[in-house]
């Protein structure tokens, strides 16, 4: 073994390798951030799937109105497509080893959640936006360690 390196098991072939020391620090943050970005698209996945819920399949009439009134006859089927599409993106999401487009789908939440920031500053709805902000910068960091820092 020499100065600088590392022994490395890699726990699925009973195998040990040497690796450089630089080597093995960089597996490791690399693995780390995996994990986290992984926690944050679940986290993000439930909400997505709460607004499926909140918006689409059990709106809240009381809650909503304020938002319906002020977009009018188009509400409803704004509703219906803001539950579609986050539901897709949702599942796009928690399911990148099947689709294969997970980068995209982390661009498209972030996108989403611009959208949403525009639609509750229309109906202004304070709260919601400051919720919609937050779920913005969460999907923009997810998008950027996606395509930039760690490729699924």
């Amino acid at each position: 073994m020499f100065d600088r390196d590392l022994m490395f098991f890699d726990g699925y072939s009973w195998n040990f390798y040497l690796v450089p020391l630089n080597t093995a620090y960089n597996l490791n943050i690399e693995v780390f951030m995996n994990i986290f970005l992984w926690a944050l698209q679940i986290i993000l996945a439930i909400k997505l799937f709460t607004v499926t819920f909140n918006h689409g399949l059990h709106p809240n009439p009381v809650k909503m109105q304020r938002g319906t009134n002020r977009l009018g006859h188009l509400a409803q089927p704004l509703l219906i497509l803001i539950a579609a599409l986050t539901f897709l993106t949702g599942l796009g999401l928690i399911l990148p080893a099947m689709l294969d487009f997970l980068p995209w789908t982390a661009s498209f939440t972030a996108l989403l959640m611009l959208i949403a920031t525009g639609f509750h500053l229309r109906c202004r709805e304070t709260p919601k936006i400051w919720v919609s902000l937050i779920l913005f910068a969460l999907a923009s960091f997810l998008t950027y360690g996606r395509w930039i820092i760690s490729l699924f």
